[in-house]
C-alpha cells in the first residue's frame, strides 16, 4: 500500500484488517490475520519551513496491540484499549522536501482488528 501525507494537511489513514481479505484457498482472513502490511509513506512538505510528523497507530476494533517495524526499526505496542492510540514514530520533514518511510506489520493474534494508521503533522 503507498500512502501520502502533506505536511500541514489533512490527517492520513489507513485501516489494516477493516476488511476481510482472502487465502489462496478462498477462505476469509477476518481481521487480515496472517496478511503482511507492508505500508510505504511518503511526507511531503511543501512549506517553507520544517514540518513534525506523527505516525500513530489507534485501536478502532477493540483491544489491540501491535508489532511494527518502520524503516527497520522494530516497534511494539503495549495494549490499547479501543480508540486508545500509540505514537510509533515523530519524524522532521525538512523544508520543500519529501522523504518516504516503510512500515511492516502483521496482524496479531487474539486482538481486535481493526487498527486504523494515522499520518499527522502536530504543531
Amino acid at each position: 500500500v503507498q500512502l501520502q501525507h502533506v505536511c500541514g494537511g489533512a490527517w492520513t489513514f489507513y485501516h489494516i484488517g477493516k476488511a476481510a481479505s482472502h487465502n489462496e484457498h478462498g477462505k476469509k482472513l477476518h481481521g487480515d490475520y496472517g496478511i503482511l502490511q507492508d505500508v510505504e509513506i511518503e511526507l511531503s512538505n511543501p512549506n517553507a519551513e520544517a514540518a513534525q510528523v506523527e505516525i500513530v497507530i489507534q485501536a478502532s476494533g477493540g483491544a489491540a496491540r501491535g508489532i511494527f517495524k518502520l524503516d527497520g526499526t522494530t516497534i511494539e505496542t503495549g495494549l490499547l484499549r479501543p480508540n486508545q492510540e500509540s505514537v510509533l514514530r515523530r519524524l522532521k520533514v525538512a523544508a520543500d522536501s519529501s522523504r518516504t518511510v516503510r512500515l511492516l506489520t502483521i496482524p496479531q493474534a487474539g486482538s481486535n482488528y481493526p487498527v486504523t494508521l494515522v499520518v499527522r503533522t502536530i504543531k
